[in-house]
């Protein structure tokens, strides 16, 4: 949690990238049949579609079923001759098909309501689900229940954020509900996101292995927490043509602990470590 709001992340992480493009969303990625080791993005800016071209390599930073769009543009432009492309963009569209979605509700607030009556139950994280056996379900059912609310099937996690340094103590705790089977009090309400998260099914395993592999990890870490290696699907590079565009994915489903957004950051960096940096024969100067 930052003082300043999601903006002061924002242009910390910005403060060194030039050509930004905003409100710009992209139509289509297209191969340049003018120089095939270079792919072209198709995108549309005040209401015109534009183009950039000689792009090396394009990183999918985004949902699983958003980035099949993408590719199956990609696909359609490869010339029929690429028979080792074709077959590489296939296997990753096939893939990321695999994985499923759910639209979940994320609500920040100030209500304490949502959280266990017994103060000593009480976690950073509380996972608060219906027993079918009590009256609790008749008791949904009476009370009106908004937009806000989810079905009753769900379990409603309450995340209680941490105080960022320097808010006052006298100020109300702020919560985050993802999934609310009860909706907080109006007048604690201070924001509500809706989402897709991707859930965790035994084909989207199969599926994550081809994008992320892991490696080593201790007898305490968590599967997310391991060393991980780009699975074999990334890249999709031609092995007659490694001058080919380099087509990357990354994202929360990408890395073991879906949907952790740790998963985001940890795909990412091995994108640009293990794949784009070694494939053009780069190293940090400094490593972050």
């Amino acid at each position: 949690m930052v003082v300043s709001g999601v903006r002061e992340v924002v242009a910390r992480l910005t403060a060194n990238i030039q050509h930004i493009h905003l409100s710009s969303p992209i139509l289509a990625i297209r191969s340049d049949l003018q120089d095939p080791r270079f792919a072209t993005i198709q995108y549309l800016h005040d209401g015109q579609t534009q183009e950039l071209t000689g792009f090396r390599h394009i990183i999918l930073a985004t949902q699983a079923n958003g980035a099949i769009p993408l590719l199956t543009s990609y696909l359609q432009s490869l010339p029929s001759n690429q028979l080792d492309g074709i077959k590489a963009i296939q296997d990753q569209i096939q893939c990321l098909k695999a994985f499923q979605y759910r639209r979940s509700t994320v609500v920040n607030h100030t209500d304490n309501s949502l959280l266990p009556d017994n103060g000593r139950d009480l976690r950073d994280l509380n996972l608060i689900t219906l027993n079918r056996n009590s009256n609790h379900e008749k008791l949904l059912k009476s009370t009106d229940r908004t937009s806000l609310c989810v079905s009753s099937s769900y379990t409603m996690t309450t995340h209680i954020l941490p105080r960022p340094k320097g808010y006052p103590e006298d100020k109300p705790r702020i919560y985050q509900t993802t999934n609310p089977i009860l909706e907080p009090k109006k007048d604690c309400l201070l924001s509500v996101a809706t989402l897709e998260r991707a859930i965790v099914t035994m084909e989207s395993k199969k599926a994550l292995a081809l994008l992320s592999v892991p490696e080593t990890r201790t007898w305490w870490q968590c599967p997310y927490q391991a060393t991980t290696r780009l699975g074999e699907l990334q890249g999709a590079r031609e092995p007659s043509r490694a001058d080919s565009p380099g087509i990357w994915i990354c994202g929360s489903y990408a890395h073991s602990g879906i949907p952790l957004l740790e998963g985001c950051v940890v795909s990412a960096r091995n994108v640009v470590e293990q794949g784009i940096l070694k494939s053009e024969g780069v190293q940090w100067v400094h490593k972050p």
